[in-house]
């Protein structure tokens, strides 16, 4: 049998949370039989095809940069003709989506359907339902996850032009009542975000055979949306990696903390820095994560900060083996996250049993 995941990236350009859960799960499936291949959008490079440690990983050209009408919907998506072909030639029987991305979403779903191929899907960001990506109902109150048209959009309002409630909300209803439902949309085709992630969704309940939450959390969102035929199956980890080593407690004069993870704002880096700053001479702290072409701007700025402590343990693009020896070095695991799905990190250092 053929397993298809489609992702926004996969190894080794591309080593996030859900890029680590597709290559064990990959590697899982081989090992009982399967034959396993990946989809990723190629952003601003040729389609291409390689192979990383035995899965066969395609990817299929996109534009570096795309239109806001394309964001929004009201263009077709960039890549689909290219998509299809790949289809053609790989001919799954299953295809598992794990991305609601620019250039890898519902309507990639859609055509995978038409050529009656089994269809999975997994959310593992909250973006995938909430604009905020935090799922905080104007930053103040944790929200259902319930995706609706006048509350997300005021909520999104209020967020990214930092304004009262009451007057997001008169924007909301304004451009929900004067703009998204007229011609006018297609001078401000940004004002369809959420009518865009709403059609998303509705082609998710239609196309999609079998829902899979990797979080309890996650399956009452899907359920609180109407996506109902879903499977919690709880994340693990290799168990390869448990074996990589044992814990090195030393015991040292400070307390050794440790971060793991991308460079994105959700991940809340600058409050670890503003802390240790004041508590510099109780705390050595090793910083090991991911660039991404995309996250540049808080990546310089997090290394700016964290090079103004004098630390130098910095650390990028490790190895699994090479992470999980920084875990055993350490004391505490640091995730300052603002939100998050179901870490890994954190199963990998509870599956050590020191952190």
């Amino acid at each position: 049998m053929k397993i298809l995941f489609a992702l926004s990236g996969f190894y080794p350009k591309h080593k996030a949370g859900t890029e680590t859960y597709v290559y064990h799960l990959s590697k899982e499936l081989i090992k009982l039989g399967y034959e396993v291949s990946v989809i990723v959008p190629a952003v601003g490079e040729k389609q291409e095809v390689y192979n990383y440690e035995g899965i066969k990983v395609y990817g299929y050209f996109v534009p570096q940069k795309i239109s806001t009408k394309e964001l929004n919907g009201l263009e077709k998506a960039s890549g689909l003709e290219e998509f299809k072909e790949l289809l053609k030639q790989i001919k799954p029987d299953g295809f598992h989506l794990h991305s609601l991305s620019r250039s890898l979403h519902a309507e990639h779903l859609k055509i995978v359907k038409q050529f009656g191929i089994t269809t999975f899907y997994t959310a593992h960001l909250g973006g995938n339902f909430c604009l905020r990506n935090d799922l905080m109902h104007f930053g103040k109150e944790q929200c259902n996850g319930e995706v609706k048209k006048h509350k997300c959009l005021s909520c999104f309002i209020h967020n990214k032009k930092n304004i009262g409630i009451t007057v997001s909300k008169l924007f909301a209803n304004i451009i929900n009542t004067f703009i998204t439902k007229s011609f006018l949309v297609n001078y401000f085709p940004a004002f369809r975000i959420i009518d865009y992630k709403l059609e998303q969704l509705e082609l998710l309940k239609k196309y999609t055979n079998r829902y899979i939450s990797i979080a309890g959390w996650l399956k009452q969102i899907y359920s609180i949306n109407q996506l109902n035929n879903a499977t919690l199956i709880k994340q693990a980890i290799n168990s390869d990696f448990v074996e990589l080593t044992l814990n090195e407690k030393k015991y040292a004069d400070k307390v050794r903390l440790i971060f793991v993870g991308r460079m994105h704002p959700l991940k809340n880096i600058e409050i670890v820095l503003e802390a240790i700053r004041e508590l510099k001479s109780y705390f050595n702290f090793t910083l090991v994560t991911i660039p991404f072409k995309d996250e540049m701007d808080y990546y310089s700025h997090i290394k700016e900060g964290y090079k103004s402590l004098n630390y130098n343990a910095w650390f990028e693009n490790l190895s699994s083996k090479d992470v999980a020896k920084k875990l055993a070095q350490s004391d505490i695991l640091i995730l300052p996250s603002r939100f998050e799905a179901a870490p890994l990190v954190i199963l990998e250092a509870f599956a050590k049993k020191y952190l």
